[in-house]
């Protein structure tokens, strides 16, 4: 928990000593937008190293300026990491509620005093942003520390910007000679090359991309990666995914996966893996596109807008594919209900417990959130937007539920976990309202949180 000091305790309180035990991080607080303000709440992301803790106060008076000693027992654990805090606080005196945004990080030292500025965080409609869009590609990049959204559709228009949200704000990054414009891409991290990979998506034409890109971040923006064939089929709304791929020596290694997606309207149901540290693609697996609703142990079947999501599985890290829609016939699209794992050699049928119909759905997002838990929410069955949201806990082998408080039903939104600061963020997408320019965040044990 934190330890407030004389500033931030309730009014009259004299000095607190010691204001916590062990290593501290001192941080004198100001609002230099509002002056002297009372906060209604506080969160702060403590990250020191790998290790990720969140702190909420809402039960006391925080009173700007201030100071606030957190307790950082994390130094004494990983001397010498890199440490980091991301605050937001809310404040409830204005014309509506305000949401302000600090962030600070050192190198090695255990008892660091920073002065920190809580600014205005832009809420509102006229704020910068991605905007109304749907399909667009949304992943977290490692080196930035920042998700990184690029394209995607509004209306009939394809777009092609690239922006990044650093945990309190969306910045457009200047527009450089990179991807053409797309909809429908797909963005996963390389860890053997250590850049965010983009492939595919449809143009402005409606013709399937093929072409394979890395981000550089800025001022630098794309580079188009070059490959010696074999290539995987231009294709849209594939499944790509950090994933297990096989070693030539033995063993697996982090690489990635991508699997399935449609090219003139007809759905795909390859695997590849993509090797980074080689720079090619290696096909692992042909399409089983006569397969869909069958009981073959082969793999998954041909199917776009699927999902696929690394995580902690049974017998260790695995990607997870779930959904999507294969052949469209007189009755509707056809769906699988089983829950595909990927070991970095093979697919395999995941034993999982889920209610009916529960993955009669594509244009969905499913999202880790740490450890053997995933988020599925969101997509389309037969183009009525799916309203409900499930937790898959692979560790139980079982869907449970989402309840409470949580964004409109939508279909191609943008959805990924900041691995930085521990919370997923959702944005866009297509709601029975037409298409969304809504921002949330998602954590826990807060639940859904609208930005605007």
């Amino acid at each position: 928990m934190l330890a407030l000091g004389t500033a931030l305790g309730a009014g009259g309180c004299g000095p607190q000593e010691p204001p916590c035990p062990g290593p501290c991080a001192t941080l004198r607080l100001f609002a230099p937008e509002l002056g002297e303000v009372v906060l209604d709440r506080l969160e702060v992301v403590v990250r020191v190293g790998d290790a990720r803790r969140r702190e909420v106060i809402h039960d006391r008076v925080l009173r700007l300026p201030g100071v606030v000693p957190l307790a950082m027992p994390e130094m004494d654990r990983a001397p010498g990491q890199r440490a980091a805090l991301y605050l937001r606080a809310t404040w409830d005196g204005g014309p509506a509620p305000m949401l302000l945004t600090g962030a600070v990080e050192w190198q090695g030292k255990r008892q660091p005093e920073h002065t920190v500025p809580l600014l205005r965080c832009c809420t509102t409609e006229s704020c910068p942003g991605p905007g109304a869009r749907q399909h667009a590609a949304m992943a977290f990049d490692p080196v930035s520390r920042r998700l990184v959204l690029f394209g995607g559709r509004r209306g009939e228009r394809v777009l092609g910007d690239t922006w990044v949200w650093d945990g309190g704000a969306w910045q457009l990054l200047p527009a450089s000679d990179g991807p053409a414009p797309r909809t429908g891409g797909a963005l996963a991290w390389d860890p053997q090359r250590g850049r965010l990979l983009l492939f595919g998506g449809e143009d402005r034409t409606g013709e399937a991309l093929g072409d394979l890109w890395e981000y550089l971040g800025p001022p630098s923006g794309w580079r188009q990666v070059e490959v010696p064939g074999p290539l995987p089929q231009a294709r849209v709304f594939a499944a790509f995914s950090t994933a297990p791929v096989e070693r030539s020596e033995g063993g697996t290694e982090l690489g990635v996966l991508l699997f399935g997606g449609a090219a003139g309207g007809q759905p795909l149901g390859d695997t590849w893996v993509w090797l980074g540290r080689a720079g090619r693609w290696v096909l692992r697996q042909r399409g089983l596109c006569d397969e869909l609703g069958t009981s073959t142990p082969l793999g998954p079947p041909c199917r776009a807008g699927a999902a696929l999501a690394l995580a902690m599985g049974r017998s260790g890290l695995e990607a997870l594919l779930v959904g999507g829609a294969g052949r469209r016939t007189a009755g509707g699209w056809m769906y699988d209900e089983r829950v595909w794992r990927w070991d970095g050699r093979q697919w395999w049928e995941a034993q999982v417990a889920q209610p009916p119909g529960v993955l009669h759905r594509r244009d969905h997002r499913l999202v880790p959130l740490g450890g053997s838990h995933l988020l599925l929410l969101g997509g389309q069955t037969d183009g009525l937007v799916r309203q409900d949201a499930f937790r898959l806990d692979l560790g139980r082998g079982l869907f449970v539920p989402q309840l409470g408080l949580s964004p409109s039903g939508r279909a191609g939104a943008a959805a990924a976990l900041d691995e930085e600061r521990g919370e997923l963020l959702l944005t866009g997408g297509w709601t029975e309202q037409g298409e969304a320019a809504d921002t949330w965040l998602y954590s826990e044990p807060a639940g859904w949180v609208p930005l605007r």
